[in-house]
């Protein structure tokens, strides 16, 4: 693929991924806050995430070294979009550390892995460009992840939607890393690359 090719697909995928995982992060707190946790343990939460999401970050470059950098990119985009939605729907406290946890860990993975995707599929003379590119549409996504889940919240009044439409923004970023996986030839070049 043309250089630009790949840095059209991964900055198409990378609006909806980050869509995805901005709305936990916007708006994680005040839903907590709205079910009748407090302030205290709400903030804890997203420390959790937080945190956790500094350990996804080398999780998700050794998940790339063993399986490769889209694969691994699709695999951590699974996780982020299925945890994504559980949010609203929980009361245990456990349980809400626990997917804050599993969410930090994919979520983050999923940011190393769009630039290790971008790098190893462009040129050394094109990288600094790519990754410049897929960063912007990345800020573009987490931009409107955060509005999206406000205005989602105002129009029905709770964060069931908001959260829900964080995974179907997950869902198209997953659907469009599939087909641009198969637009990529074949060769075994490419796959230890990719």
């Amino acid at each position: 693929l043309s250089e630009k090719e790949v840095v059209a697909w991964i900055s198409f995928a990378v609006i909806f991924c980050c869509i995805c995982m901005s709305i936990p992060i916007m708006h994680l707190v005040p839903l907590l806050t709205d079910k009748g946790f407090s302030l205290e343990f709400a903030t804890s939460v997203l420390m959790i995430l937080m945190i956790c999401g500094a350990f996804g970050r080398i999780l998700g470059g050794m998940l790339g070294d063993y399986i490769g950098a889209l694969p691994g990119y699709i695999l951590m985009s699974l996780g982020q979009t299925i945890f994504v939605v559980w949010f609203p729907h929980l009361i245990s406290p456990a349980l809400i550390y626990v997917i804050a946890a599993l969410f930090g860990f994919t979520y983050s993975g999923v940011m190393s892995s769009i630039l290790v995707c971008t790098r190893i599929m462009v040129s050394a003379k094109f990288g600094a460009r790519a990754m410049s590119l897929t960063s912007l549409f990345g800020w573009i996504g987490m931009g409107l992840g955060g509005w999206l889940g406000g205005y989602i919240f105002d129009l029905t009044g709770n964060y069931i939607w908001s959260f829900s439409s964080g995974s179907i923004a997950g869902i198209i970023n997953l659907i469009v890393l599939v087909f641009f996986y198969h637009r990529i030839p074949r060769n075994n070049k490419l796959q230890n690359s990719v």
